[in-house]
This record gives structure tokens, sequence and C-alpha cells, in this order.
């Protein structure tokens, strides 16, 4: 339960990140020269940085349910093993 606050912590880190990034993106290229190509920069990092994280939560969902299937099967397989040696040693 304290991995799931944790975890619950540092996405509310990272989403406040993102909305103060997208706050000085936007007022960066609202302005014009140099402070609008800064502007442009910090929005290819905003983007960067948001796909990837979404990337790596798709990545641990899919690499949850394998641990998940890996662990069944292999508990099964200890299991018939198990028993078909009790019931013929």
């Amino acid at each position: 339960m304290a991995k799931v606050l944790a975890r619950r912590a540092a996405y509310r880190q990272m989403g406040a990140f993102a909305l103060l990034l997208a706050v000085l993106v936007s007022f960066l290229v609202a302005q014009g020269g140099l402070l609008q190509q800064l502007g442009l920069l910090f929005l290819g990092a905003l983007i960067a940085f948001l796909s990837i994280f979404a990337t790596d939560e798709v990545k641990r969902a899919i690499q949850l349910t394998d641990l998940a299937r890996a662990l069944y099967e292999e508990l099964a397989n200890r299991v018939a093993r198990c028993l078909f040696d009790f019931e013929e040693p």
C-alpha cells in the first residue's frame, strides 16, 4: 500500500511539473523572437517527457500481467509434478 501511495505522490509531482512547463511554454510561445524559440524547445521537451511517461506506464502494466502469468504457470507445473509424484512415487 505504501508503494501505491508513493507512486501516486510521484504522479502528482510529475503532473504538476508538466502543468508548470505547459504554462511556461504557452507564455514563451506568445512572445516573439528568441523567447518563442525557447518556448518551442520546452514544448518539445514536454512532449518527449509525456510520451516516455505514457509508454513506461503501458510497459509496466504489460510486464505485470506477464509476470503473473509466468508465476501461475510455474506454480501449476510444480503442483502437478508434486501431485503425480505423490500418486506414483
